[in-house]
C-alpha cells in the first residue's frame, strides 16, 4: 500500500508486487478476481478496527473469482461469521458462496 498526497487529500493505493519487484495496479493489470479478493480482504480489515459494526452489506463479493475460489471465499466467510461474530448481509448470483450462509432469501 502507497500512499500520496494529492489535491490536499491523502489517497491510498494498493499495488501487487511482483517476486521482479516490479509494482502492478489491480484494477488496470491483472484479473478482476484478484481485486474481489483485496475488496473483501479491505471490507474485513475496516470490520477489524470496529468489531461492534452490527451489519456489513456485500454486493456480489465475489463475482469474478473462479468456482475453486468462490468456495474458500464462502469457507473463509462461513468461518468469520461462526468463530468471530461478524454479520454480512450478501447479494450475490454464486450458489457456491451462498452456501456459506445462515440464512438464504432467494428473489423471483
Amino acid at each position: 500500500m502507497e500512499f500520496q498526497q494529492k489535491r490536499n487529500q491523502t489517497e491510498g493505493y494498493i499495488w501487487l508486487v511482483t517476486e521482479n519487484g516490479e509494482k502492478l495496479k489491480p484494477v488496470d493489470d491483472v484479473g478482476g478476481g484478484i481485486n474481489d479478493i483485496l475488496s473483501i480482504a479491505n471490507m474485513i480489515a475496516f470490520w477489524c478496527f470496529n468489531p461492534n459494526r452490527p451489519l456489513m452489506f456485500w454486493d456480489e463479493p465475489t463475482k469474478h473469482l473462479s468456482r475453486e475460489y468462490s468456495e474458500a471465499a464462502g469457507n473463509m466467510i462461513k468461518t468469520l461469521i461462526e468463530e468471530k461474530g461478524m454479520q454480512i448481509l450478501m447479494v450475490t448470483h454464486d450458489r457456491v458462496l451462498a452456501k456459506s450462509a445462515n440464512n438464504i432469501i432467494e428473489l423471483e
